[in-house]
């Protein structure tokens, strides 16, 4: 190419590479067509942007299912995966064990995830539990708990003692899910909200690796 007509030009048809099809100077993770395996080996490469949206190929198979996330680059490179069930969430009118239940589905597909999760040093996810005389229970009776990898856990991070109290006071219990074979949290699920007044909220974080 001739000097400051064109940023590159390295003679192939391959969208995939530094060099665009247009011949623009493309750095991994910028397009789809280039993506990095997360944002951590993005970083790694030197190919920081900074903070925002990437697109990673946790798999490494066709780029076809590449997906776009957020990476958060001022911490060295964390993935960070989005889903439907961010938001704090009311529950009521449900008694039974885990009558309430909510499906949380992330914006990338599970085998990316499950493979990012798998190969990461570390991921976090949180999970909130806001009670009004609706108890946990976890690990006794069950009324509330979640899906790790579609498993039932029979934990609740940071202990249920607050809303085991289960008097007529708003409490909360939640911490960090940090065991990565607990992750992503797939399901949740809720009971002791059917009695007069009894409710509570979920809040379910964004899932995080590195």
């Amino acid at each position: 190419g001739v000097d400051g007509y064109e940023a590159c030009d390295d003679g192939n048809q391959n969208q995939g590479d530094t060099c665009s099809n247009s011949c623009a100077i493309q750095t991994l993770g910028s397009v789809a067509s280039y993506p990095g395996v997360s944002c951590k080996a993005i970083y790694d490469a030197g190919a920081s942007q900074g903070n925002g949206l990437y697109w990673i190929d946790p798999n490494e198979g066709s780029v076809d299912d590449a997906v776009r996330v957020t990476c958060d680059m001022g911490n060295e490179g964390w993935t960070i995966f989005d889903h439907d069930s961010e938001a704090r969430t009311n529950v009521s009118g449900c008694e039974g064990k885990g009558c309430y239940s909510r499906t949380i589905t992330y914006t990338a597909s599970e085998a990316q995830i499950n493979t990012l999760v798998d190969a990461a040093t570390s991921c976090t996810q949180s999970l909130l539990w806001e009670c009004y005389g609706s108890g946990l229970w976890t690990g006794g009776a069950n009324y509330g708990y979640f899906y790790g990898r579609g498993n039932i856990e029979t934990y609740w991070p940071g202990g249920t003692a607050q809303c085991d109290i289960n008097d007529n006071v708003w409490r909360s219990n939640g911490g960090e899910v940090t065991n990565r074979s607990d992750l992503p949290i797939t399901r949740v699920r809720f009971g002791d909200t059917g009695d007069a007044g009894e409710q509570g909220y979920h809040t379910v974080g964004k899932l995080k690796c590195r």
